[in-house]
């Protein structure tokens, strides 16, 4: 009896935790997500950004990855969900994406509140916490859901070692996450997005984390969506990574016409 009771309370814990969630995505992240998504075009109907090659992009279905470089504090944080707004804006509980920020810097913080509810944050330090991130990133992968990558483990300038494309355009060598992610769902659509100009917009600062007010003079910035990548089931997690690395520099140095 004892046993049932606990099973009960259990049980009605996690409802209340999913109902909970729900409503607060719902009235909290959706709206915002709707606002930041009308924002993001109207930025392209000005030319601000500009998308290159977005008929690559797989609209209309679930359990995407996309992966990219990262530069700026969180301008690309930001960006990114917006590539999923058609899909959003109709099925937002199905389609919307799962951001990855970093806890500390966003999730911990009261302002970035409307964020929770829709993000899987990233641990600093912890080994258990880290395994447990991707595990959750799986999960949600798993259950039909897209997700956002930022691969490298942080900012690009920030890193010790780098690889460089043809051109000399950098990023960090991956973290060993997204093979393992692919491997646990090979039937994910990965695709990989290159960055530019958001450390001119929204550069980081020495006396700050990132600068708060967009330098627009300095635009525009620059979107880049490539072929989303398939994986054999059998494929090494190292072949894997430099597979996902080399795709991310061919099309940093892509040449296209929007």
């Amino acid at each position: 009896m004892e046993t049932t009771t606990e099973f009960g309370n259990s049980l009605r814990k996690k409802f209340w935790k999913q109902g909970r969630e729900f409503i607060s995505f719902m009235l909290l992240t959706y709206p915002v997500g709707i606002l930041l998504g009308v924002l993001f075009n109207l930025l392209r109907l000005i030319r601000f950004i500009r998308v290159r090659h977005p008929e690559r992009f797989p609209h209309g279905r679930g359990r995407i990855v996309v992966y990219a470089n990262h530069h700026s504090y969180y301008g690309e944080a930001f960006t990114l969900p917006a590539l999923f707004f058609r899909d959003y804006l109709f099925h937002p509980w199905r389609r919307g994406p799962w951001s990855t920020p970093d806890k500390a810097n966003f999730i911990d913080k009261p302002f970035f509140f409307w964020l929770r509810p829709r993000a899987i944050p990233v641990p600093r330090g912890n080994k258990q916490k880290e395994n447990n991130f991707l595990l959750r990133c799986i999960k949600a992968v798993y259950e039909g859901g897209n997700l956002i990558l930022f691969p490298e483990g942080g900012r690009t300038s920030s890193g010790k070692e780098h690889l460089f494309s043809p051109s000399g355009k950098p990023i960090r060598p991956f973290k060993g996450g997204l093979p393992l992610l692919i491997k646990a769902i090979p039937e994910a659509a990965i695709v990989p997005v290159w960055l530019e100009n958001f450390d001119r917009v929204l550069p980081d600062k020495p006396d700050r984390r990132g600068s708060i007010f967009p330098r627009f003079w300095k635009g525009p910035i620059i979107i880049k969506i490539g072929q989303p990548l398939g994986f054999g089931k059998e494929e090494e997690s190292g072949a894997m990574k430099c597979r996902l690395e080399q795709a991310l520099l061919e099309l940093a140095d892509e040449v296209s016409t929007e």
